[in-house]
């Protein structure tokens, strides 16, 4: 349950900050757009981390 949490929290934040490109202000700045991007990138590698880290943790409990 915990990874599913986890998983939903990571999409979420990940589909927030898409929503910056639909900002003008965002849309027209290439700086800002990479940003974004890289953003985006962080938020999956923590979130595949997390589950990562969860799933060892169940594992070595059984």
């Amino acid at each position: 349950m915990k990874q599913i949490k986890i998983i939903l929290v990571v999409f979420f934040l990940a589909f927030a900050t898409s929503v910056l490109f639909d900002w003008c202000f965002i849309a027209e700045n290439l700086v800002r757009k990479i940003l974004v991007v890289l953003l985006i990138i962080v938020e999956l590698i923590i979130g595949l981390y997390l589950v990562k880290a969860a799933t060892f943790k169940n594992n070595n409990n059984e």
